[in-house]
């Protein structure tokens, strides 16, 4: 199992970029996406973040979709996923769900420890516990 930072970052612009996205494909994408950050934050790194973070920068540069900033001590791949997930969080919120999107969804918010819009959380909280969901 490797994780690679550059292609995580080149998938993530393709994402971004995608205009036609289904809420089935948002909460895979999130979830994916959790799990691919989890591998990295669990394999050993010949490399420090910072190293990481210079890597990345200087490919990505010219990149305009590319989140520069990390005075929240956040590295640019959690700020690559922030950007992810609130784009996807629009997908959820303005689609028809079904269990298991919501649910695949909320896991990743969890996992990731997404916190920056709450109110997609509880969306999908509510969704699931609505009546139409809970008889499917």
């Amino acid at each position: 199992r490797r994780f690679d930072e550059e292609v995580f970052v080149s998938l993530t612009d393709q994402l971004l970029d995608d205009e036609v996205m289904t809420s089935s494909t948002a909460s895979r994408v999130m979830w994916s996406s959790a799990m691919l950050m989890s591998m990295n934050d669990a394999a050993p790194s010949e490399s420090t973040n910072s190293e990481v973070d210079q890597k990345l920068i200087k490919l990505f540069s010219d990149n305009q979709n590319f989140s520069m900033a990390n005075s929240n001590g956040m590295t640019i791949l959690q700020e690559r996923q922030v950007d992810v997930f609130h784009h996807m969080g629009g997908v959820l919120l303005s689609s028809k769900l079904t269990p298991i999107d919501a649910s695949s969804a909320m896991w990743a918010m969890a996992k990731t420890s997404y916190a920056l819009d709450r109110g997609i959380f509880d969306f999908l909280a509510e969704s699931l516990a609505s009546k139409e969901m809970l008889e499917n």
